[in-house]
Order: C-alpha cells, then sequence, then structure tokens
C-alpha cells in the first residue's frame, strides 16, 4: 500500500485493551456504534458499481468490506480506531490504527482511489465530508433513516450524492460483540448505500439522485 496511503500514525485516542469483561466490551461496541456491515450489500455493491481500484475503510471493524472487496480484486487498506483484533474472535487484521477525523494523512486525490465505509451513524455526515476531501468516490453504508432527516437536509442538499441503492433484502448489521451461535433471527430496519462520484463531475446543489435496488442474489458466488 505504500505510495498508495500515507497513515499519520501519531497521537491518536488510547485505543481500548484487550481483556475487557463483557460489561466493558459491551460498553464499547455501544459508545464506538460499532455494528459489522452485512457482507452480502458489499458484495452486490461491488456488482452494481464501478468501484475504484484502490479503496480506503476507514473505520473497517471487524474487517467485512476490504475481506469482500479482496474478492473483486480491489485493493483495501483497513483502518480503525480501535484494534479489534485483541477484542473480538472474528476481526480481521488491520493496516493501521488510527482516527480518520482526526489524524490520517490522506492518500493522493486519484480517480483510481476511493472510500467504502460504514462509519457510526452519528459521525457519519463527518465521515462521508473528510472522506470528499480527500477523494472523488465515496459509497457510506447506512441505516435508510440517515436519509430521513431534516437536521441532515442543509448536508445532502448542498453535498448531494450521484446515486442511492437501498437493500431489497433486509441487511443485518450484527454488533462486533455478537457471538457467532447468538446471531439468529433477522431485522425490520432498512439500509442502504449512499454513493458520491465525482470523478467526471459534481452534481448541482439540491440534486435529487436517482435510486435503486440491491439484493442477496447481486452477491452470488462472492459470500462465503
Amino acid at each position: 500500500m505504500t505510495g498508495q496511503f500515507a497513515l499519520g500514525l501519531g497521537a491518536y485516542p488510547e485505543p481500548a485493551r484487550a481483556g475487557l469483561s463483557a460489561e466493558q466490551l459491551a460498553e464499547l461496541v455501544t459508545r464506538r456504534e460499532a455494528y459489522e456491515t452485512d457482507p452480502w450489500a458489499v458484495g452486490a455493491l461491488a456488482r452494481r458499481c464501478e468501484l475504484p481500484a484502490v479503496i480506503w475503510d476507514p473505520c473497517a471493524g471487524t474487517g467485512v468490506i476490504g475481506d469482500v472487496l479482496g474478492r473483486v480484486g480491489r485493493s483495501v487498506l483497513s483502518t480503525d480506531i480501535e484494534d479489534w483484533t485483541r477484542l473480538v474472535p472474528h476481526a480481521r487484521p488491520l493496516d493501521g490504527i488510527g482516527d480518520f477525523l482526526d489524524d490520517c494523512e490522506p492518500f493522493a486525490r486519484s480517480p483510481a482511489a476511493g472510500v467504502v465505509m460504514n462509519p457510526p451513524f452519528s459521525h457519519a455526515v463527518d465521515f462521508v465530508r473528510a472522506a470528499l476531501e480527500v477523494c472523488d468516490f465515496v459509497a457510506c453504508f447506512q441505516r435508510w433513516a440517515w436519509f430521513e432527516s431534516e437536521v441532515r437536509r442543509p448536508f445532502f442538499d448542498g453535498t448531494p450524492p450521484t446515486r442511492l441503492l437501498v437493500c431489497g433484502n433486509r441487511a443485518t448489521c450484527w454488533r462486533f460483540d455478537q457471538p457467532a451461535d447468538a446471531r439468529r433471527g433477522g431485522t425490520s430496519t432498512s439500509h442502504g448505500w449512499f454513493i458520491w462520484d465525482y470523478r467526471r463531475a459534481c452534481p448541482p446543489a439540491g440534486f435529487e439522485p436517482p435510486a435503486g435496488r440491491i439484493y442477496r442474489s447481486d452477491a452470488a458466488g462472492l459470500i462465503r
């Protein structure tokens, strides 16, 4: 990844230590709003969207996005504010630890580079704004309620996405600390991808993005 990305590994907030009790881990997961992206939603994005060759996931968590996009030939840098490999057994190794909003040095702006992420709901606007400072392609996975907001209307009007992809099947986003044998059932919450593809041009303020749907079947062959 050297030459594509530069990470400022300076004075980051002290990460959580291994050996937390179940209660302490649950508190950390709640505070970090740590929910995994459903793998099929990542695979469907890759099938339905022309992704850049190089991807940065700055809130990688347990590494789902990087794992799936790596299977479709993308070079992925996975970073997070926490090293979840020390805290949950199924987390994949990260390429770096750091706070994307404060201390990570951006990679060089290039049409070959982009950000694909599932940031904490309460900070998602800040993550998208920061990502658009360093690249011209951003795909952000969020609950659909993120779009249903008077408070966020100035953001979406002033920085309009170019495309929306709503999950036609429900995407189940488990908490990081939920053990595999307890991951049963589904969800009534709708999710989707919000895409800013400014590689060719930026849309005017107030642009209404077209919406499409993605389904689990779109990721056939990509998800184990």
